[in-house]
């Protein structure tokens, strides 16, 4: 590294300074608004980066109220397939019981929550199974499913439809299901029968769907909300009497007994070293000098920095005033159909590559979401930006033997509710990621 600093007018201060930061790169920094210097007071613009990618084993994906659907093979990350399970409530009343009514159509419900990945131009086809599993665990009461769990369905098709899909006019979709369990439900509903009296009885009758597609046709996977007041599934009828009124009854789905399959294959990309489905993390050399964060994949980006210490060889005393973490997406990785995350957050972590603590400002009340800024015109500005100060005095202050690092990862660490996807080159090909050090040496 090259290193920039204010000097004063002792001419063995300088020297010393040289000899020890002759690697680094040389600046100095206004402070004031005189424009005037402080000798004391030094600039790093480069200090040293390791990146990583951390491939975790599994992410849960309950609970989430979205539901993750689609095939894409992406020539960065490889394949991503993701398809939804879930568990149907039966509506909190029965007007049917008992009333003159004629059957007219089921429908699956759905609504894009505008995220996607892939090119929204193409052609999507849902494919709509019943299952034939309950959707439970070992534990019944343990509703943490994660995206490699699945669960059985019938082979038949409840239910298809192909359609082109506007993610961000937040489109809505209906899907025509089976008119032989949509009778069948009315009837139910129509003679209070006992399988849609109490919900235990539900599930047991009807377990759920899964709502997949047909990976030879599809290019693309979007991200589905219920429809509106959480609908998921409506039973259309018609109400006799003087006049015929059209009516529907809604279900809507269980808010802990839902979830996405989601599974990839990293074939052909710099991410094959990677043991599927096993937690590991890969040195940046050995990725094609690359790290790799994406959400439905569950990598995220390590980063660390192993001579950090080696500022304390400057003075008796030195303190950080500021460390700023600068990271430039990679050019060339973030084009249409793709685009940057908007927000992602930092997570201090250790050896154990495990989430820990979120990385706040200095003041601890708000959560850091990079700032992301975009040259829209020529792309090399393109940046987050985090001020680390906290963390950076934290690990120095640990010594030589910290484990002090920081995790890249998606606001709020869901991958399964939005596509969230960054490459980063590491030093070694260009200054996509930067720590910038402001020191106070005595």
């Amino acid at each position: 590294m090259r290193m920039k600093f204010f000097y004063s007018s002792c001419f063995i201060g300088v020297l010393t300074w040289c000899m020890l930061l002759m690697a680094c790169n040389k600046a100095p920094i206004p402070f004031g608004a005189d424009g005037g210097t402080d000798p004391a007071l030094s600039y790093i613009d480069d200090y040293k980066v390791e990146l990583g990618t951390l491939q975790t084993d599994s992410f849960v994906t309950a609970g989430h109220n979205v539901f993750a659907v689609g095939y894409h093979n992406d020539p960065v990350f490889g394949v991503v397939q993701a398809g939804a399970f879930l568990q149907i409530d039966l509506p909190l009343s029965n007007p049917v019981k008992d009333q003159n009514v004629a059957y007219d159509s089921l429908e699956l419900v759905l609504q894009s929550n505008g995220e996607y990945y892939g090119d929204t131009s193409l052609p999507f086809y849902f494919r709509v199974h019943q299952l034939s599993q309950k959707m439970e665990n070992d534990d019944p009461d343990d509703a943490a499913f994660y995206n490699l769990r699945s669960f059985a369905y019938a082979p038949s098709l409840l239910g298809q439809k192909q359609v082109v899909i506007s993610p961000k006019r937040g489109d809505s979709i209906a899907i025509r299901l089976s008119d032989a369990l949509g009778l069948d439900l009315l009837n139910k509903f129509k003679t209070n029968a006992l399988a849609i009296r109490e919900q235990k009885d539900f599930v047991d009758y009807f377990k759920g769907i899964y709502i997949g597609t047909d990976t030879a046709i599809c290019k693309n996977l979007y991200y589905f909300v219920p429809h509106i007041n959480k609908a998921v599934i409506r039973l259309h009828y018609r109400l006799n009497g003087v006049t015929t009124q059209e009516r529907y009854l809604d279900f809507t789905i269980n808010a802990s007994r839902h979830s996405n399959f989601i599974t990839g294959r990293y074939t052909g990309t710099p991410l094959h070293i990677f043991t599927p489905f096993k937690k590991e993390l890969k040195a940046s050399s050995l990725t094609g000098n690359k790290a790799y964060l994406h959400s439905n994949a569950g990598t995220l980006i390590k980063i660390s920095f192993p001579q950090l210490l080696q500022i304390k060889e400057l003075h008796p005393y030195v303190k950080v005033v500021k460390a700023i973490l600068e990271i430039k997406p990679a050019p060339d990785t973030y084009s249409y159909p793709y685009s940057l995350p908007t927000a992602l957050n930092l997570y201090g972590t250790d050896d154990d590559n495990r989430l820990n603590e979120v990385i706040r400002n200095a003041d601890g009340s708000e959560t850091l979401n990079g700032d992301l800024v975009q040259d829209l015109l020529y792309g090399e500005n393109t940046r987050y930006s985090y001020d680390i100060t906290g963390f950076v005095n934290k690990q120095i202050q640990e010594g030589q033997f910290s484990k002090s690092a920081l995790l890249l990862a998606p606001v709020g660490s869901t991958g399964d509710n939005t596509l969230q996807r960054l490459v980063i080159n590491n030093q070694a090909v260009t200054k996509n990621i930067q720590l910038k050090l402001y020191l106070l040496g005595l």
